[in-house]
């Protein structure tokens, strides 16, 4: 007996020594990008801890990277059985789910993992693309706002709406959105998207007035006497460069509104 339990614990140890060395070695070789290598060495760890979520997410990292995707989904779903509220194996299953076009289980997952994690940002990326995907703008909307409310700082999260508010046709709150995102983050490459989305809005809706003001002589009218506001009465939402750029057309010396330089785009 004395014999016995004197050995347990050195077999315990070294096995747990054995399980952490093939985990490093993984972890090596992912990085090497040898990855059949290094799923290997995460085989060789779960088969001595099978109940480890840790060793299952990081595996089904590694058959995500393989290419192995619905192996990895069984993974990660394992671990989140024995670890309900692992961040990586959600975030990981999160993923996988939006790649295979698993839409109903991703909003499904997402839900369940905010309730875990009210403030997780990456939930929200990924039901808001979701709930996209499946044309459900107004869901869509929902979760861009909730984003913002956690970080209203963020350019990226107006952005965001700012798309959705385009694609729902609500071109003032886009152009709005948009105008945010330049404010927020004026240097930055998301910014140069953004103004190109604005010009682009603007560039729309003054082909839209031209044409508008040829057929109507009422509407020509008013906007030689008031641009702005007339352009507002028609439901045409300018940002304040669009504005200046409607100042500047003589209105009685329209042509083909086809002659008006810029194209007209709708922004992705």
């Amino acid at each position: 007996m004395t014999g016995r339990s004197e050995n347990t614990p050195r077999i315990d140890s070294t096995s747990r020594r054995r399980t952490a060395a093939s985990v490093r070695k993984a972890e090596h070789l992912a990085k090497e990008g040898r990855l059949d290598e290094a799923a290997r060495f995460m085989e060789r760890a779960i088969a001595r801890e099978p109940s480890n979520a840790v060793y299952l997410t990081q595996l089904a990292s590694l058959r995500h990277g393989q290419g192995r995707t619905d192996e990895a989904i069984d993974l990660a779903t394992q671990a989140l059985g024995l670890a309900g509220r692992d961040l990586k194996a959600q975030e990981l299953l999160l993923q996988l789910y939006l790649e295979t076009g698993q839409y109903h289980e991703l909003i499904d997952n997402a839900k369940r993992f905010i309730k875990t994690s009210p403030r997780s940002v990456h939930a929200r990326d990924m039901l808001g693309v979701a709930y996209l995907q499946l044309g459900q703008l107004d869901k869509a909307l929902q979760t861009a706002n909730e984003l913002i409310h956690l970080d209203p700082m963020d350019a990226g999260n107006h952005f965001k709406r700012a798309i959705l508010f385009q694609q729902k046709g609500d071109l003032g709150k886009a152009i709005r959105e948009f105008t945010r995102v330049v404010e927020l983050e004026p240097g930055g490459e998301i910014a140069e998207d953004a103004k190109d989305a604005i010009t682009s809005l603007d560039s729309y809706q003054l082909k839209q007035i031209i044409a508008l003001a040829i057929e109507d002589r009422v509407f020509r009218a008013k906007l030689l006497r008031d641009a702005e506001n007339a352009a507002v009465e028609k439901g045409f939402f300018l940002s304040s460069g669009g504005i200046y750029t409607l100042k500047q057309i003589d209105f009685d010396a329209l042509g083909d509104p086809a002659t008006f330089p810029g194209e007209t785009q709708t922004y992705h």
